[in-house]
Formats: structure tokens, C-alpha cells, sequence
């Protein structure tokens, strides 16, 4: 997303975004072929540590960098605020999937898994964050009146 946050001036590598994106198209198609609660664990575990800003314990985040450092790819930054909030949305689908999955609700935690899956593919492939583009619109219809 290029467009600035007028919230936040961190930055982010969208580079390092879309190879962690990837590593969670991989585990949710993991989980939609085993139905193995492992995969929810691990998304849980690695969204629940950059949500939780400990970034050094992410797997994901960990193998991204090695990927990015190998290959040398470019990096890109755009602004951290809403990728923070696609993050902490993900987080809530991936908490709402393991209560289904729980459950026994297969069929709703798989339907889920694949709208996560689809979200975490048009990052990783065309760097299009849709949690991003619910955050632009929240800010837009909530912000104050006066």
C-alpha cells in the first residue's frame, strides 16, 4: 500500500511482508489438506508474537529475513500502521478458526482458513494487503467529525 498513514510514521519492508504472507499460504493450505490443529498452532504462535511486537522469536519473520538476506532482494517500505492493524485482524481469524476447529465446526474453520489463504496469496503474489483496505476505509467513515 503506498498511500501514507497520517497515524504513524514507522515503516515497514513489504518485502519481508509478502515472504511472511507466503509462509501463511503455505500453512493454511497445510491445514486445509490435514485439518491438523499444528498449522492453527503455528499461525497462532508467530501472528501472537508480531502482534505482541516480539519480532526476534517469529518463525516466520526469522525466515524471511534469512530468505531476503540469501537472495538479496530490494527493500521496499510503506507505512506500518496498516499492515499492524491486517496483522491484528488476522490474529482474530486465525482465534475465530481454532475455536471452530475446536468445535468441531470443520466446514466453517475451513472456509475461513480460506479466505486467509486468499488474503495471504494477493499479498505474497501481487502485494495487495486486503486488511490494509479495511483499515483505509475504517479511518475514513470513523474519523471525528467537526
Amino acid at each position: 500500500m503506498a498511500k501514507t498513514c497520517p497515524i504513524s510514521l514507522d515503516r515497514i519492508d513489504t518485502t519481508i511482508v509478502r515472504l511472511i504472507a507466503a509462509q501463511v499460504l503455505i500453512n493454511a493450505i497445510l491445514f486445509l489438506f490435514t485439518s491438523a490443529y499444528f498449522f492453527i498452532g503455528v499461525l497462532f504462535f508467530d501472528f501472537t508474537l508480531r502482534v505482541l511486537k516480539l519480532k526476534k522469536w517469529s518463525p516466520f519473520l526469522q525466515v524471511a529475513l534469512w530468505i531476503r538476506d540469501r537472495f538479496s532482494l530490494k527493500v521496499k517500505l510503506c507505512d506500518e500502521a496498516p499492515k499492524r492493524f491486517a496483522l491484528k485482524f488476522g490474529l482474530v481469524i486465525i482465534v475465530i478458526i481454532a475455536v471452530f476447529s475446536f468445535l468441531h465446526y470443520d466446514l466453517y474453520a475451513k472456509v475461513l482458513m480460506f479466505m486467509l489463504m486468499l488474503c495471504a496469496f494477493a499479498e505474497a503474489a501481487y502485494d495487495y494487503c486486503v486488511g490494509c483496505h479495511i483499515y483505509r476505509y475504517l479511518k475514513y467513515f470513523i474519523k471525528p467529525r467537526t
